[in-house]
């Protein structure tokens, strides 16, 4: 494998174009979270969470702090929950993901990380997966060792390896985003020991052939790089998995 590459892997996330919000809109975000408590039915819910996914995701720096300020994280966090429906969880998740870093410790606080990983089980669609994917990379990224460790006890790490299959038809997106988390962890206490004994190497080295594409192998690679600095076994295991340590 090549040099080990920057210690925090890029997120695939769609570009979007900042915009200057009209300012009804601005003053009209305390209403829409308020529309998105939890007496609304799921059908009512997507409305205005739609209007504000896009504001997240095309709103400049004034939009974000708006959004902030109307305490729209929790309520975000709180549609996570299954009873929300999977198409709410989705659209949550994609919102959290597209909040700045900032925002990070706020999530972590409401309780967001149990909530996402439930994303990563059988079940959501592949978009809610790899939301809940990216907005877990997102936080893990910030280098608090505290939100690591919330995302390896909330048994994170054996549901994103499951993720990291199967074959080359699986979304590119979802695998970048997934071997981004786990490149993440592997600083984590024992966050290396968890990546390989969840039989991620194997599946690792398979992200490194030609069906996949650059992204995808520089995560991976990454993460394989990373993987013996802690524990010189794991070289042999990736070795023994048909990759070069």
């Amino acid at each position: 494998m090549t040099a080990a590459p920057p210690p925090c892997p890029p997120l695939c996330t769609p570009a979007a174009t900042p915009h200057t919000m009209p300012p009804l809109a601005l003053r009209d975000l305390r209403n829409l979270v308020r529309n998105l408590g939890a007496t609304a039915r799921p059908s009512q819910q997507r409305v205005p969470l739609m209007q504000i996914v896009d504001v997240i995701r095309k709103g400049g720096d004034d939009s974000l702090r708006a959004i902030a300020g109307a305490g729209a994280v929790p309520a975000l966090v709180a549609l996570l929950r299954f009873e929300s429906g999977v198409l709410v969880h989705g659209m949550a998740a994609a919102a959290l993901l597209h909040l700045p870093p900032v925002a990070g410790p706020t999530i972590v606080a409401a309780g967001a990380i149990p909530l996402l990983v439930q994303l990563l089980g059988p079940g959501p669609p592949p978009a809610a997966q790899w939301e809940a994917a990216g907005t877990l990379m997102s936080l893990a990224s910030q280098a608090s060792v505290v939100t690591s460790g919330l995302i390896i006890a909330a048994d994170a790490i054996p549901l994103l390896v499951q993720l990291l299959g199967p074959g080359p038809e699986a979304d590119l997106l979802i695998l970048h985003n997934v071997a981004a988390v786990l490149w993440s962890h592997t600083d984590a206490p024992g966050g290396d020991n968890a990546i390989v004994a969840a039989g991620a190497i194997p599946l690792l080295v398979q992200l490194l052939g030609a069906a996949y594409d650059d992204d995808v192998h520089r995560t991976a690679a990454g993460t394989l790089n990373r993987l013996p600095r802690f524990n010189t076994d794991h070289a042999f295991t990736i070795a023994a998995g048909g990759a070069m340590a």
